[in-house]
């Protein structure tokens, strides 16, 4: 409560005369050498600097432009009085001369533990634990002082002319330490570098277990820099090592070339994230040991990049952003290549996706009829849940398998290839070829869930018929009937459910494409093919023909019995903890609708309510295909890096394509 007070109590007299309190603040600057009290004035002079008033902005002013200014009238205050400016300047050289660089430049924003995970839980701790006190390293100090990515802006804007003001405070506080310290981290980091090149899982990629140690370019950048640090300064010795770190950049460059194809480990891609900004931290250092680039307005903008170094060293989401980009590409890449043998563009392709999708619907109502006989069973929900994830996976495996079609499961897939095109689109043709690529998906969507859907009706109603034939009985009760019409109806929360199934499709697509990525780096096929143990059992052909299958199926086996458990087996966890969600499986839906209607008389098939029922399933399909291809999609356009305007083109010729030929959205000419 007396922390609060004190800072309300500070803020009523910033504001109340800011001028009378920034003439307070400078004409009292610490009289001890204490560095804590001398951090604690300047932090005090940039506080007052960064308080804007809200009148100040609505009037039209920038904020980073008001603290501009700010700072200006500071800098012509301790102009027009020599005493607080001489008490500035003293107070900056006795502070300058006790910070520490050296574990700030080899460490500030970059990744430092040596694994993906203890990075994770370092910064997860850095968050939740209350921050250290402030010491004498530049990290802590600018963390203290700059707390924010507004103060890097507003800093950036610093006209010339205030730039070279304030940097003359600066060159009477020349720290002693920097260049030394800035040695220490340059052979620190280089060292670094050398050790993540020496590891056993980067050696392990084919291109560096092809070459010789004495080749490894790692190892020769620790070597120049070693041997080239001490005459940093002079022109030949940067060349040679710039040269070098320009070498390691290219050979980091093969090596995601080379993870691309045979496939991803976060932890290796941990480490090549870490060599490649250590390699861009060294060529920073190296900059300052020419006396040109020691200028005002370079030694602001490096302060600024320690600011927002400083601030990326405690983001957790921009780490895993950075690290995960790779494993997403290279799952993009498998999606991209399941999802063009869904893409259809003449009559005779649309035609065969249809038999496909009518097969996959004509299996996937033996799943719903198998549904019914689970939810009968006596046991806990788990079980129950189990079963059932059972159930939908052998039928999804069965689809995949047979090579027919669920239309749920092609958005996730279909997405990335499209992506592949949006990052190529110049000229008119290839925009045509653009707008003809998204028409054919759009497309092959609809005709795979009419086949699905012209497949798992018509077989479940012959089976009630078939079975109430034999049997005297209809195959579900009444009330059973009532509840699986009711359930659908989307006056519920049967839409809600149809979008949570749709983020469901899209997690199975992710699993496909880890799997698919595992498999790869794992090395499998060759492992499975030359097993001696299977060889021997089933013969070398057969071992071979068995690892070529699992190459080509293993994205699509994985996403499947992935996709049977989420259905399955997740909603009743959710329900355990107290979240209500179920799934709404367009395919499923149908099948479930279908089952109910031998119980229903001709008035009531004919009704109102059944028209809601009818609207709600078509529903549940485009929420299924919405949900999951957009957050394909996003996915994959994050990992091309397009931007916002060649989205905002796409939709535009979008429309354009459809005013003019409606039908091609829906039958091929």
């Amino acid at each position: 409560m007396f922390y609060y007070w004190k800072k309300a109590q500070k803020w009523w007299e910033q504001n109340r005369n800011p001028k009378i309190y920034i003439d307070r603040i400078l004409s009292n600057p610490p009289q001890d050498e204490d560095f804590y009290s001398r951090a604690l004035w300047i932090k005090s002079i940039v506080d007052w600097i960064r308080n804007v008033s809200r009148l100040s902005t609505i009037l039209g002013a920038s904020v980073s432009d008001i603290r501009v200014t700010r700072l200006r009238y500071v800098l012509n205050l301790l102009e027009r009085n020599p005493e607080w400016k001489m008490g500035f300047s003293k107070s900056l050289v006795f502070t300058f001369k006790d910070i520490s660089f050296r574990d700030s430049l080899c460490s500030l924003g970059l990744p430092v533990e040596l694994s993906f995970t203890g990075e994770i839980l370092k910064r997860l701790g850095d968050a939740a634990l209350p921050r250290e006190p402030v010491d004498s390293e530049l990290s802590s100090l600018l963390h203290w002082i700059f707390p924010s990515e507004e103060d890097a802006e507003w800093i950036e804007k610093i006209d010339d002319q205030t730039c070279r003001d304030l940097f003359q405070y600066f060159v009477e506080a020349d720290s002693p330490r920097f260049d030394p310290d800035r040695k220490d981290a340059l052979l620190i980091l280089s060292t670094m570098i050398r050790a993540i090149g020496l590891s056993s899982g980067v050696r392990q990629i084919p291109t560096l277990r092809a070459q010789d140690l004495s080749s490894n370019v790692f190892l020769k950048l620790g070597s120049v820099v070693d041997t080239k640090l001490e005459n940093s300064d002079l022109e030949e010795s940067r060349n040679q090592i710039e040269t070098s770190i320009q070498e390691a950049r290219g050979q980091i460059t093969a090596l995601y070339f080379d993870l691309e194809s045979s496939g991803v480990s976060i932890e290796i891609v941990y480490q090549l994230e870490r060599a490649k900004q250590y390699l861009d931290r060294i060529q920073l250092l190296l900059e300052f040991s020419k006396e040109e680039s020691r200028s005002a307005k370079n030694i602001l903008s490096f302060f600024t990049l320690m600011i927002r170094k400083n601030i990326e060293t405690r983001s957790l989401t921009r780490f895993i952003g950075q690290n995960i980009s790779l494993l997403s590409k290279r799952i993009v890449r498998t999606n991209s290549e399941v999802g063009e043998h869904y893409i259809t563009t003449n009559r005779t392709e649309t035609k065969k996706l249809l038999g496909t999708a009518i097969g996959g619907g004509m299996i996937t109502a033996f799943t719903v009829l198998f549904k019914m006989i689970i939810s009968i069973i006596p046991g806990s929900a788990f079980i129950i849940g189990l079963i059932h994830s059972t159930n939908y996976s052998l039928s999804f495996l069965a689809i995949q398998l047979s090579g027919l079609t669920l239309a749920s499961k092609q958005p996730a897939n279909t997405a990335p290839a499209l992506a592949q095109k949006l990052n190529q689109f110049q000229s008119e043709a290839e925009k045509d070829e653009l707008i003809d690529k998204i028409v054919h998906l759009v497309r092959s969507q609809a005709t795979s869930i009419f086949g699905n859907v012209i497949g798992v009706v018509p077989l479940i109603l012959l089976v009630s018929f078939i079975y109430e034939l034999i049997s005297s009985v209809p195959m579900i009760s009444r009330e059973r009937a009532d509840y699986m019409i009711q359930s659908h109806d989307m006056l519920g929360g049967t839409w809600i459910f149809a979008a949570f199934t749709g983020v469901l499709l899209f997690a199975s697509s992710l699993i496909g494409g880890a799997a698919d990525n595992w498999f790869k780096y794992r090395k499998l096929r060759r492992t499975i093919a030359r097993n001696e143990k299977l060889t021997s059992l089933i013969g070398a052909g057969a071992a071979r023909k068995a690892s070529e299958f699992l190459s080509r199926n293993f994205a699509g086996i994985a996403g499947s019995i992935g996709l049977g458990f989420l259905l399955g087996l997740l909603p009743e966890i959710l329900k355990f903890i107290g979240i209500p969600l179920e799934v709404r499986h367009v395919t499923l839906s149908f099948g479930s609708v279908a089952a109910a209607l031998p119980l229903l008389s001709v008035s009531e098939i004919f009704s109102g309510t059944m028209l809601r029922i009818f609207v709600s399933l078509l529903g549940i399909g485009v929420l299924n295909v919405t949900v999951s291809f957009a957050l394909a999609l996003y996915v994959a356009l994050r990992s091309q890096n397009l931007h916002g305007a060649a989205r905002r083109t796409i939709f535009k010729l979008l429309l354009v394509r459809f005013r003019k030929r409606p039908m091609s959205f829906v039958w091929p000419s």
